[in-house]
Parts: C-alpha cells; structure tokens; sequence
C-alpha cells in the first residue's frame, strides 16, 4: 500500500502555480520564465585551452545560466494569469 498522500494542489490566485511564465513538472516547485534566464559564475576552468604565453595564468570563468526557482505559492509584482481552457 502506497503510504505517499498525492494531494490535489490548491492554486491561489496571485501565486506562481496561477502566472503564466511560471513552468513546472510536478506542480510544487518549478522555474519563473518571466525574464531571459541569469547568467551564474559556476566555477573557473584552467586556461590551458587558450594559452597565450605574453598574458599571466589565470583560470577562465565558467557561466552557465538558470531560469530562478520558484516554490508554487511565491508571488511577484509583475504576476499574470494563465489563460483559462473551457
């Protein structure tokens, strides 16, 4: 017997689980698309790849870039309704 309790999520208007640039895959947290995503430093490669013996040695930084996460109840100030489907 399944003990998890799969309850349906209640959808408060002004929230993220009812904007439309917010994406999820299970209905409690998800991703805001509302902006292009944030460039994140997430780490420095060596330079090796592009040596160039007249310039110091010095690691590259490595960007990667996230769309901000979002719990289903957060909310915003630029918040806008999903379409409704009948």
């Amino acid at each position: 017997m399944d003990t998890k309790l799969d309850m349906p999520m209640l959808v408060i208007p002004g929230t993220c689980a009812d904007c439309r640039h917010w994406l999820t895959n299970d209905g409690k947290q998800g991703v805001c698309r509302r902006y292009p995503p944030m460039p994140v430093i997430i780490g420095f490669a060596p330079q090796s790849a592009i040596h160039d013996p007249s310039k110091p040695q010095a690691g590259v930084p490595v960007v990667n870039a996230f769309f901000p996460p979002m719990l289903a109840m957060g909310a915003c100030g630029e918040h806008e309704p999903k379409e409704r489907t009948q």
